[in-house]
């Protein structure tokens, strides 16, 4: 088998007319694309030596979308994309490389260039707190592992539904918690224009009150309560020009303590 074939890149999207997507992401490899439409129909194509599939579905919500993509998969390798996501021309050897590199560990993070985010230029196992800091983007993972545990993005979160972000977080919680291991390979695979996100909106209540529930979701009531106050008081600076110290407390407390009502 062609080294590339153990990769498939997951492209979670919506209301694509046809295969563009591939050339304008420039995925070389293997690639399953959920596309979140207005119909349900199935497609497949080869060209250039690889398999595209595009499942397109009438229902909504990113973690649908990255589950229904896993489902579909079938290769060694998954990577997860999002339709304003641009490759290198060599990710697919770098992946491998890293995977090659490091038998043990089930999920690699990389890095995926993207405004305001900064990494550092070490190789570092993670672990619960630096998983936060992790974007979906970055993520590849050993297919056979998240199937054998039955790890899957939880619906209840992601752009699409009204807790509008985390949904990767838990992904990478419920993989440490699985006993998987987590490394981060300082090696660019891509990057990502954000021109406009799909559901952050600046720092406002609304963002406050995500933050709530999402921490609670991921550390539970006593140390979720504690990295809220954390998170406040540590990222003051970040927040100061669009809301006040109390106004950011008093929200990301509420949703704290509203976590479970929207499931109700």
């Amino acid at each position: 088998m062609n080294s590339e074939k153990k990769i498939q890149v997951l492209v979670s999207c919506m209301h694509q007319t046809d295969f563009s997507i591939i050339e304008k992401s420039n995925i070389s490899t293997d690639a399953v694309i959920v596309n979140q439409c207005n119909c349900d129909s199935y497609d497949e194509v080869k060209k250039n030596n690889q398999q595209i599939k595009m499942v397109s579905v009438k229902e909504r919500g990113l973690s649908k979308s990255r589950n229904k993509a896993i489902e579909l998969a079938d290769h060694q390798y998954c990577l997860l994309c999002d339709d304003d996501e641009v490759f290198e021309n060599n990710y697919a050897e770098i992946i491998l490389q890293g995977f090659d590199k490091n038998p043990e560990y089930d999920v690699l993070i990389f890095i995926v260039d993207c405004k305001n985010k900064k990494y550092k230029l070490k190789e570092k196992e993670i672990g619960y707190l630096s998983s936060l800091k992790v974007s979906s983007w970055q993520i590849a993972f050993k297919r056979e592992k998240i199937i054998k545990y039955k790890i899957q993005f939880d619906e209840n979160y992601g752009s699409g539904t009204e807790r509008c972000f985390g949904e990767e977080n838990i992904f990478l919680f419920d993989c440490l918690k699985n006993n998987l291991k987590i490394k981060f390979i300082p090696k660019k695979i891509g990057c990502v224009k954000q021109e406009k996100s799909e559901w952050f909106d600046g720092y406002n209540e609304n963002y406050f009150l995500q933050k709530g529930y999402v921490t609670r979701r991921l550390l539970g009531s006593f140390f979720g309560f504690a990295y809220c106050h954390y998170f406040v008081f540590k990222k003051n600076n970040i927040y100061k020009k669009e809301t006040n110290f109390l106004n950011a407390y008093k929200n990301i407390m509420k949703g704290y303590k509203e976590f479970g009502k929207l499931d109700e």
